[in-house]
């Protein structure tokens, strides 16, 4: 395969379908699952019209390596970050593309206690498992998307 390009510092950003798809949003499924090897995680996505796609295929790529994912749907970025902590999840994933044109979308992680995976935390490794085709196969035993509403008990706290 060839370099990606949508593997930045902070996050994943490109420009659709181009530099970011549904059938790269697999494989980024795929390799967060490798590298973070999570239990459960929560995935939330804003308004984009590529969201609720990229989301879906990303939950696919987490599913069938076994992860649980609890999809919590629209929100802001800092609702996947407080699922992530408040749940106790094993990580989080926000399918955005922030301040970028209507022609872009990207995304963001975290790991447990909603500690942030960046270039230097772990991005870098995912980016390598997808470009050297090091991506596992798929599990035994396919995890699970439930949804939850997380509103409530962030506007509690």
């Amino acid at each position: 395969m060839t370099k990606l390009t949508c593997f930045k510092a902070y996050d994943i950003r490109g420009r659709i379908p181009s530099e970011l798809n549904e059938d790269l949003a697999y494989r980024i499924g795929q390799s967060y699952a490798s590298f973070v090897r999570p239990g459960k995680v929560a995935v939330g996505r804003d308004i984009r019209a590529t969201s609720a796609t990229l989301s879906a295929a990303l939950m696919r790529g987490l599913n069938d390596s076994g992860v649980n994912v609890v999809d919590i749907g629209l929100c802001g970025t800092e609702g996947v970050y407080f699922a992530t902590f408040a749940e106790a999840l094993d990580g989080g994933i926000m399918v955005t593309a922030s301040h970028n044109p209507p022609d872009y979308n990207g995304m963001k992680f975290v790991r447990e206690g909603s500690r942030p995976i960046s270039a230097d935390t772990g991005l870098k490794e995912m980016q390598a498992l997808i470009e050297e085709s090091r991506l596992p196969p798929r599990a035994a035993r396919a995890g699970t998307t439930s949804a939850l509403d997380i509103s409530a008990k962030y506007l509690a706290h």
